[in-house]
This record gives structure tokens, sequence and C-alpha cells, in this order.
């Protein structure tokens, strides 16, 4: 497993990160953030742009995250990647953990 880190940085300051690794053919994103002043302005695309070319580069042919359906998941959606699973009522307060993949062109 080879540890993949991010940064996204304005003047100096960051403003988001992703953090993940990869195995074999297989790039898992652990966690990506930005800022909420920076968001939808393409930092978050940028981040996880940058994770496949270099999981690419790595060998790798196949993407995999996990979110909250109140986190992520359009963001994922809109950027090539599918639901591939979902477990419903994960944080016993109503809310699902779904599972997504891409494969890596």
């Amino acid at each position: 497993m080879r540890s993949l880190i991010l940064l996204a940085t304005v003047d100096e300051r960051v403003v988001g990160g992703l953090f993940a690794e990869t195995q074999l053919a297989w790039l898992r994103i652990s966690i990506m953030a930005v800022d909420p002043a920076w968001r939808s302005k393409g930092i978050g695309a940028a981040l996880l742009a940058e994770a496949e070319r270099q999981a690419i580069a790595r060998g790798c042919r196949h993407a995999y995250v996990d979110t909250m359906d109140y986190q992520a998941p359009r963001f994922y959606l809109a950027h090539g990647f599918t639901v591939v699973g979902e477990i419903g009522d994960w944080d016993s307060h109503g809310h699902s953990k779904l599972f997504l993949s891409k494969l890596l062109q």
C-alpha cells in the first residue's frame, strides 16, 4: 500500500486536501475536504483529477470511495463514479453509507 496525499493551497494557505492510498489496481480515497469558502470553485475536481492521474501512473485501474448520503455522493457521481453498494441506517439516524467506484481511464 502506498499513501497518496494532496493539498490545495491559495496564497500558501491550505484550502483543501485529499488522503488516499493505492494498492494493486485500486485507488482508495479515504478523505477529501475543501474549505467551505472555496467549494464549487474546482478545487475538489482538481484534487480528484490529480489523485486519479497519480493512481494511473502507479498502475491503478479502479477508484473507490465511501461517503454518507448527506455528504458528497453528487460530487462523485458527477465525476464518473457509480454507486456499487449501500448500507442503510449506517449511523442509526436513518442515513445511508454509499460505496462508489470508477474505472480509471
